[in-house]
């Protein structure tokens, strides 16, 4: 008769508590590596679009695009208060892949995660066709506004975009495009809000006029100023 070997159940069970404990130490060193690969790709995704922006302002007299929306300058089709085709935004001819206006991290819009309308924005590259949020039309939270409404007086500061001569008083500092929940009313601090997190910091990929774009966690502001209401300047921490 062969005498076959055989794990006991007290081995069987040694062995599963060591695989689960050595998963609970591989699970968030995984999670930190694929947290740390969507900041380079996003961060790539923006140094992309500033460089589209830049070669549109070479072709046109040193100007930044009019857009018909907040989400209109390049990506794909889609809607945020108005429907903008791909072909439609004026980065189109200058974007390539559209993917660069696609966030890996893109977890919606905490300001409009709810209905609106027909739909819930639970990813804003799905819904609005772009990741990423300009200043639009206007200035606001101590941004010198990007690009000019398409619909406003071209003789009017909101029908008007900004000048590369303008950005170059301090490009290093001045915000052109970020993940989209970076306007301080979108949650800035809230958790639920987070694209991109670490070590418990909010961060938000921002891209900026002198053409790099990094993981940037904004600098803490006095309580007189809770929601940036400062005039942008090029003097200021960000403008």
């Amino acid at each position: 008769m062969q005498i076959r070997n055989a794990f006991t159940l007290i081995e069987l069970l040694v062995v599963i508590a060591i695989i689960a404990i050595l998963a609970s130490l591989l699970l968030p060193v995984l999670a930190r590596a694929k947290a740390g690969a969507q900041q380079i790709k996003c961060v790539s995704n923006n140094k992309q679009v500033i460089l589209a922006f830049i070669m549109y302002a070479d072709d046109n007299h040193e100007s930044y695009p009019l857009c018909a929306g907040w989400q209109a300058s390049g990506g794909k089709d889609g809607a945020y208060d108005v429907f903008v085709a791909m072909v439609d935004r004026p980065l189109y001819r200058y974007q390539g892949n559209p993917e660069i206006f696609h966030c890996p991290a893109d977890k919606g819009d905490l300001f409009r995660q709810q209905v609106i309308g027909d739909y819930v924005t639970t990813n804003c590259y799905a819904q609005y066709g772009n990741s990423y949020l300009m200043e639009w039309s206007g200035d606001d939270f101590r941004v010198r506004r990007v690009t000019g409404n398409l619909f406003a007086s071209p003789n009017s500061d909101t029908g008007q975009s900004i000048k590369t001569s303008e950005i170059a008083l301090a490009p290093s500092k001045k915000i052109v495009q970020g993940d989209w929940i970076w306007h301080a009313n979108r949650g800035l601090d809230d958790p639920k809000s987070i694209w991109h997190n670490y070590k418990g910091k909010s961060l938000k990929i921002m891209a900026f006029g002198d053409g790099h774009a990094q993981a940037y966690k904004f600098p803490t502001l006095p309580d007189t100023d809770p929601f940036w209401y400062v005039t942008p300047s090029p003097t200021n921490e960000w403008w």
